[in-house]
């Protein structure tokens, strides 16, 4: 298995794309990560997803860490994980499977679902984290929350995302996003938030899940009542 000191240059089984084998390139989402396209291969007749750095000239820093994000993805290939195919040259992005439902973040946000699917996502959810767990060694996602965990067209699970993502016992330098955190606070363990510098292991992405879990049992953002109640403190 090949893991983040495997050769910089090696691309295993992706496979590099030019912007012009695909068409009708549409905006679905974008945030701090960058931007995510819906484009239609020309050649394989369907609908891939594109995400793509912030930056529109992105560096040899930024184009290892996309290399980086990828190689995870393939070696951790499993039902309930986003598959991807490779990178795409110009613009610089990862190609990977178009998912139809969006994000479970903006599903939960927009209807009531039934306890049956709820109970469903968080089962797909727990057993694909389960199998990055059990990967020698452990993959750590790091940054597990409802914006991350897609939906197919039949409402099954693929976890994507794989930015934060490190081998257990493999730190980084780097390892702390620029706010201070590795990965997004509502869904940090307080013993991360009190101690930034401290190495993360399975327990970090175990008590974002419980957070996640209890956001599709409520329908609810965490903390949100409590943001509302600092912002009126404030005013």
């Amino acid at each position: 298995m090949e893991t983040s000191d495997s050769p910089p240059g090696s691309m295993g089984l992706l496979k590099t794309f030019d912007s012009s084998e695909f068409g009708s390139w549409e905006k679905i989402g974008s945030g701090g990560f960058g931007q995510v396209y819906k484009v239609r291969h020309v050649q394989w007749k369907t609908c891939l997803a594109i995400k793509c750095p912030p930056s529109l000239h992105v560096d040899e820093k930024e184009r290892a860490e996309l290399l980086e994000e990828a190689k995870k993805m393939e070696a951790a290939k499993f039902r309930y994980i986003l598959p991807v195919y490779g990178i795409c040259s110009d613009p610089q992005g990862l190609v990977m499977e178009y998912m139809e439902t969006g994000s479970l973040e903006t599903l939960l946000a927009s209807e009531t679902l039934p306890w049956e699917l709820r109970f469903r996502i968080v089962h797909e959810t727990a057993v694909g984290m389960n199998f990055l767990h059990c990967m020698n060694p452990p993959l750590l996602h790091l940054d597990l929350k409802p914006a991350n965990i897609l939906l197919d067209a039949h409402y099954h699970v693929k976890i994507s995302d794989f930015g934060l993502a490190r081998w257990n016992g493999f730190s980084r330098a780097d390892d702390v996003s620029r706010d201070g955190f590795c990965g997004t606070i509502a869904y940090l363990p307080p013993e991360r938030i009190i101690a930034k510098d401290r190495v993360s292991d399975t327990k970090h992405d175990v008590y974002s899940f419980s957070i996640v879990i209890w956001g599709i049992l409520t329908q609810k953002k965490p903390y949100q009542g409590k943001k509302k109640k600092r912002g009126k403190t404030q005013n």
